[in-house]
């Protein structure tokens, strides 16, 4: 086990969505650091013919297989599809997941991403951030004492995205997309109703944010800048 072993924590509205950063994920779990997805619904509503007790249970068990694939190890919250409101309840199921991981990195949605339980999730992460460490604030868990970094993955189609940071996935490239394809359901539904090829449109926007950083694969990420998580550097990055 190396000594300085990482706790990366992705925090996703449905299953699927960390096809955003799923490259990423697997380089961390592929270097020995260890990697949780929290899906804060387990997309119950997402199909036009399959019924929401059923959906569940399909989109947890193929989200279980994508997270095997790449490394990691998946939580789900059960908040129903389409209804994350920033209140007590799922701010209070989001605060007890990372005190249960006590992750160093956190990844969730851009808060100008197309959907709302995207942006509402990226709002209660930001919440919760603070809210983990505060003691007197009690869930099942302890505690934590910090998060030290929060970056926001690329938004769907990379709309109103402005990187700072791309990590070169061409290494991990083909485990995303065989991660992308175990969520079956997701990606018939998609194409059956927008005639949307999931794997095409990640494998486009891979190429795009690789091409950005000179290499074949990349996904790109922003992170959360805003007091007290900004700190000073001793010069200038190289």
């Amino acid at each position: 086990m190396r000594s300085d072993r990482l706790r990366i924590m992705g925090i996703n509205a449905h299953p699927d969505d960390e096809s955003s950063y799923s490259g990423t994920i697997a380089k961390f779990a592929n270097e020995g650091h260890d990697a949780t997805l929290v899906y804060v619904t387990s997309g119950d509503k997402g199909h036009t013919t399959i019924p929401p007790n059923e959906l569940t249970r399909i989109r947890e068990k193929e989200t279980l297989n994508a997270c095997k694939i790449l490394g990691a190890s998946a939580m789900f919250l059960r908040v129903p599809d389409h209804e994350i409101f920033d209140n007590y309840d799922v701010e209070h199921k989001v605060i007890e997941a990372m005190r249960k991981v006590n992750p160093n990195i956190v990844i969730t949605h851009d808060p100008n991403d197309y959907d709302r339980d995207h942006w509402t999730t990226s709002h209660i992460v930001l919440q919760c951030v603070n809210s983990a460490s505060l003691k007197h604030y009690k869930t099942k868990s302890p505690a934590i004492e910090k998060i030290d970094a929060v970056y926001f993955c690329d938004t769907v189609g990379g709309l109103h995205f402005d990187p700072e940071l791309w990590i070169d996935i061409t290494d991990t490239f083909d485990g995303k997309i065989k991660a992308l394809k175990a969520h079956e359901s997701q990606l018939k539904f998609m194409k059956d109703l927008f005639d949307m090829d999931m794997v095409d449109f990640h494998t486009v926007t891979a190429s795009f944010r690789g091409m950005q950083a000179s290499t074949k694969y990349a996904e790109a990420f922003r992170r959360f800048r805003v007091y007290p998580h900004i700190r000073a550097s001793a010069s200038l990055p190289k």
